[in-house]
């Protein structure tokens, strides 16, 4: 592309290379109708910066991925929007036809919209400061969301399509996802920072279908929600604290960290056949929310008084083995 553009017959200035990296603008067609055809456009390892174009107008940086026989894999490309271009003319991408597009540990920055379809997969890539990400039916496996100049970062109706992802709210009060569509939905990796609580526009999660939305979380964050008009949700992260090892006989009571709020416990712990010897376990299941911590208590009058401060829950379920000190003071006063 920047040999074509470089000769010296045309010096066409849509793609020109400087110093190893490329200073692209205008419209980016990959394939076409009947006269241009599809395209197999594979390439790596490649930085594209978007050049300024103040008296343009909103679409006129685009890439199109046109024809459904296309193949377009891209792998450690990068395309960044020099300011201030970011915000006037900042570089669509749209895969009009439903070609097949394969992006690997790219990064894009500053940039436009992107609207993808169903045999588009996204592995491992950037979105930073971007405009809305049309999902498109389209396979995001983890990618990172570093904040948004939208509402939200990425549009969806299934979120089973979006595992091991990174979302990263910033300081903009936008969301994460704007979920559009009811129903169940396995949520695998996720994880959500810089969002507001559930009940709050700045939710992690935007849904507006009218319906009722049920989230069953696997390996990562619960994320907050916000429910528009008659819209409903409920997220479940099933996740199980395991105290075993405990002394039969023993109380066991775990609290919110630094206070007296009480999220699970039992006052005599005995073993079912409740013959009060040997060892017993206590389960904690809980919803996992990131940077949650908890205070562990566990007492006998055999034993010595046995607590654990400050324990991060983790967002796998996770055995904690116990061990009680006899206490030789009390047992023999």
């Amino acid at each position: 592309m920047a040999a074509a553009n470089d000769d010296a017959s045309v010096r066409w200035g849509l793609f020109q290379e400087q110093a190893g990296t490329y200073l692209w603008k205008g419209l980016m067609s990959l394939g076409g109708g009947t006269s241009w055809g599809a395209v197999d456009f594979r390439d790596s390892n490649k930085n594209i910066t978007i050049d300024i174009a103040p008296r343009t107008y909103r679409a006129f940086n685009r890439i199109e991925i046109r024809n459904s026989s296309s193949r377009v894999d891209w792998t450690g490309i990068n395309i960044s929007a020099l300011p201030p271009s970011g915000y006037r003319t900042p570089g669509d991408l749209v895969v009009v036809e439903n070609a097949d597009v394969n992006f690997s540990g790219c990064s894009f920055t500053d940039m436009g919209e992107f609207d993808f379809l169903s045999n588009s997969t996204i592995l491992n890539t950037t979105f930073r400061r971007c405009e809305q990400v049309y999902w498109g039916q389209a396979q995001f496996d983890g990618c990172t969301f570093e904040t948004t100049r939208a509402s939200a970062a990425i549009y969806t109706e299934d979120l089973t399509d979006i595992d091991n992802c990174t979302f990263n709210g910033g300081d903009e009060g936008n969301n994460a996802i704007h979920m559009s569509a009811s129903g169940t939905y396995t949520f695998v990796g996720n994880t959500f920072t810089g969002y507001g609580p559930s009940g709050s526009p700045s939710a992690a999660i935007y849904h507006d279908s009218g319906g009722h939305l049920t989230i069953n979380v696997q390996n990562g964050d619960t994320p907050t929600v916000y429910n528009v008009g008659s819209s409903t949700s409920e997220v479940n992260n099933p996740v199980i604290l395991t105290l075993s090892g405990i002394v039969s006989g023993s109380e066991v009571r775990i609290y919110s960290w630094g206070t007296t709020t009480e999220l699970s416990g039992v006052e005599d712990a005995y073993l079912d056949d409740g013959s009060g010897n040997g060892t017993v376990k206590h389960e904690y299941p809980y919803n996992y929310v990131a940077s949650t911590y908890v205070d562990i208590a566990i007492h006998h009058v055999d034993y010595v008084y046995y607590r654990i401060r400050k324990y991060l829950l983790l967002n796998t379920s996770t055995t904690i083995p116990i061990s009680q000190q006899s206490d030789r003071w009390y047992s023999n006063p």
